[in-house]
């Protein structure tokens, strides 16, 4: 889907993005960060550029023009990296800075066997490495959610580990529920991919999102959600 095609089916269900204003030279994006009220984040949002611990792809809590001029000038540095010419080859986009929070993975999918599927996890290891995530058949309600979260090893990360403050359950929660109903309701919607949710001491806020959409099944198994 494209990205006006996601921010219209996720706002059907209430579920909002962070704003993110792609832009494509150094004043534009000045312009666009005087737009938000500065203290933005620049990212490049290509997959090839996610995930180097040599070069981010992210630089934040941006405050005025001359930080973001060398935050772009980064970003020029990390296309030539990946091949390109310039940061316009990568996507950027500038958003305005979050409250930190711990980062999830959230997904729902269409599976043949099993029908339509939501999933949580603590972002990064915990999820990709250890496999600790939380699936269930969509849609659920929020007790289901909440207990999605209560069953994750890495639980403790949401509820102030270590003296960090604990993240507000019941917005995740409210998030899962959402999702759920749109999965339930939309099987053409094959796969939604949150990138990532940011779970803080004051709400949950969804940064990014991919949406894919495929030719739906004419039915579903209705036995699907029984087997969950």
């Amino acid at each position: 889907a494209t990205d006006a095609e996601t921010l219209e089916i996720l706002g059907d269900y209430g579920l909002h993005l962070l704003t993110s204003l792609p832009v494509t030279l150094l004043a534009e994006a000045t312009d666009a960060a005087g737009r938000l009220g500065w203290d933005v984040v620049l990212k490049a949002t290509v997959r090839a550029a996610r995930g180097r611990p040599d070069m981010p792809n992210v630089s934040r809590h941006l405050g005025d023009a001359d930080e973001l001029a060398r935050a772009w000038a980064h970003l020029d540095r990390l296309a030539v990296s990946l091949g390109a010419h310039s940061a316009a080859d990568i996507a950027p986009v500038v958003q305005r800075t979050v409250e930190d929070g711990m980062p999830l993975t959230v997904r729902a999918i269409e599976d043949r066997a099993l029908g339509p599927m939501v999933c949580v996890g603590v972002a990064g290891p915990p999820a990709e490495l250890l496999g600790d995530v939380a699936w269930r058949a969509a849609p659920i309600d929020r007790d289901e959610g909440f207990s999605m979260l209560g069953t994750l090893r890495a639980a403790p990360l949401l509820e102030g580990y270590r003296g960090s403050p604990p993240a507000q359950w019941f917005t995740i929660v409210d998030v899962l529920v959402r999702l759920s109903a749109l999965k339930a309701d939309l099987p053409e919607v094959v796969e939604v991919d949150f990138t990532p949710v940011l779970a803080g001491p004051h709400g949950t806020t969804i940064v990014g999102a991919r949406l894919r959409v495929a030719p739906a099944l004419r039915q579903r198994d209705p036995l699907a959600r029984r087997a969950t």
